[in-house]
Order: C-alpha cells, then structure tokens, then sequence
C-alpha cells in the first residue's frame, strides 16, 4: 500500500492511498493528515497498527479533525466533573500509545499511563515528547494491570478509554475492582469510549443488530459472514477481544461500592447528542430520527434517574463519569 511521509519543516504531511478505515470502516480512499509528529513516532504507529489503521490511530492522536471528538468526549468529562482535591493526580489505564494520556495532561493534570504492551509504550513516550507534554506524562510498563503497583485510593482520577470492552467479560470485573482500589474516596472514575451493552446494535465491532446479544458460537458466523465492517475472520474468541461485548452501566455501577454517577443539570443525553455525535456527518432524515430518538430518551432521563435507571445505560456508547463517594455521604 502506497505510503508517503513529507516532511514540511516542523510538520509532517502523511498520506496514505489504499484499503484503509475511514470511520472505523474499511474503504478504498486516499487520506491525507498534517501532523506535528515526529517521524520516528509515526513509524511507530505504523509498525503497530500497519498502514490500513495509521490514518485512525494517528487522528486519534490530533487536536483537530474528525476523530478529535473522541478527546473531546474526555476532555469535557473531565471539565464537567472535576475531582475536588487541589493536587489531583490522573491513572489512565490501559493507556495504549498515549492519545487519552495527552488530553489529561493538556488540561494540566499530571497523569500515569499503564500498558501491558512496551512497544506501545515507547511510542506513548515519543509522542509525549514530540506535544511537549514529558513533563506531565509518566509511563509505566507492569506486567498485568489486574495488580497495579499503586496504594489504596493514590489517584484522583482513573481514566478507562475504550477499554472495557476489549476485555472478556468473564475476566472484566478484576479491572474494574482494581481500577475502583486505587481511587481515591471523592475521586472520578471516567469511562469513555466504550459501546453500550444494552443499545440494540453492534456499532463497534461489527456494525450490525442485535448479535452482542447472542452466544460466541452464533454470534461469531454470522459476523464473519455478514458484516462488512471488516475484511477479516475472527476465529475462536477472538471477537470477546476487539470489544464485540460492551458495557453493562447498569451492572457496572452495581459492582462498584458507593458509586455515584454523575449528571449534568440539563441531562446527559443532550450532551451526547450534541458533543459525541454533533459532527458525524449524517444529514437530512437519518440526523433528523436520531436527533427525534434523542429527544425522547432526553425527556424521560430525570424520570428514570429517580426510578434508579440512569439513561446512560441506553445510548449507543457509554461516556460517563462515576464519583467514588466518601464513606461520610
């Protein structure tokens, strides 16, 4: 697949002309993106997830663009809901090569990023270089994150971008609680990014209706038969790993013990609607039904609230923060 890197003095032209994702589906196309990254870091990128994912991977990374919304989605979480103590320090779990690391630190807060991949991590480290964000980024390489090296309640903040999901749900629940150890009581944890359990299409995995509701060993044919949002077979369980099973909201915050979720005082939903999905590009009737289907789910959201119901639980994606409440609430 032809790929070209320009070097424009203290930016770079990279395009890439082929079979390539564009919104997380695969087409013929040639895509062009002007970045601040050093070559050694987009070679790092490359090597990782190979020219067919370089154009996504490298957007995620930028400030601009169609896929900023993802940085958005946290950076406005974290601006919404604020941990309360003065010296707040950030964990982002399961940090890959640094794009959610960089919107915490852009904000200020110092942050840690744990990664089981250290490929992954020598690149999180060259990309944090080339933004000038070292002095807020640290990276650290364990071994498994069921364990993290870190006390009871030491962060303020734990941040979990698309993450969940990719674990297998029978393994899940040991990152959860140990994400939820190392919060600190009145701390925030932010779940972004993550495709809702309970929201009746796959839009992460294989684009189609209801089969995340189905067994493995039914699901799987009828994924690799039908979907056309990716090239390839998935053999085995593979499917549990590039997140065919989203969030469970509703059982999320059951697991977690004094859990709050918190809520913005015009609603949730209008925020999803208009920051998650106001630049989607859908127009004319399809907009229109989704902002309709919006609409309903934003006039019932206080009523369920009460009933216990967050409406959270049934948007296509959960981007959500949780507060750790304080044993004295």
């Amino acid at each position: 697949m032809p790929i070209t890197i320009e070097d424009c003095g203290d930016k770079r032209m990279v395009t890439v002309d082929g079979r390539q994702v564009d919104r997380a589906t695969y087409h013929d196309t040639r895509q062009s993106v002007e970045t601040t990254l050093s070559e050694q870091a987009l070679e790092g990128l490359r090597e990782l997830n190979g020219e067919t994912w370089l154009i996504y991977h490298l957007l995620r990374h930028e400030t601009k663009g169609r896929y900023a919304t993802l940085g958005d989605r946290l950076s406005r979480l974290i601006e919404d809901f604020q941990p309360k103590r003065e010296r707040t320090r950030f964990l982002d779990f399961g940090c890959g090569t640094g794009a959610s690391t960089a919107v915490v630190a852009r904000l200020g807060y110092p942050v840690v990023g744990v990664e089981i991949m250290p490929k992954m991590l020598e690149v999180a480290r060259l990309i944090a270089r080339d933004y000038g964000l070292s002095d807020l980024e640290t990276f650290l390489d364990v071994e498994s994150t069921k364990d993290l090296p870190f006390e009871d309640g030491e962060f303020d903040g734990v941040v979990t971008f698309g993450v969940f999901e990719h674990i297998p749900p029978r393994e899940r629940t040991h990152y959860v609680d140990e994400c939820w150890r190392v919060l600190a009581p009145g701390g925030i944890l932010y779940v972004v990014s993550s495709p809702s359990r309970l929201w009746p299409i796959d839009g992460h995995t294989s684009s189609m209706p209801l089969v995340h509701w189905l067994p493995l060993w039914l699901a799987r044919p009828i994924i690799n038969r039908f979907s056309r949002k990716s090239d390839r077979k998935y053999p085995g369980d593979e499917l549990l790993y590039h997140g065919l099973v989203g969030i469970n909201l509703l059982s999320l915050l059951r697991r977690l013990p004094n859990s709050e979720l918190c809520a913005r005082e015009g609603g949730n939903t209008q925020f999803f609607l208009r920051r998650v999905h106001g630049d989607t590009g859908n127009r004319g009737a399809r907009r229109a039904l989704r902002a309709a289907c919006f609409g309903v789910m934003g006039a019932v959201e206080k009523p369920f609230r009460r009933l216990g119901l967050p409406i959270d639980a049934f948007l296509p994606m959960v981007d959500v923060a949780i507060r750790k409440k304080p044993s004295s609430d």
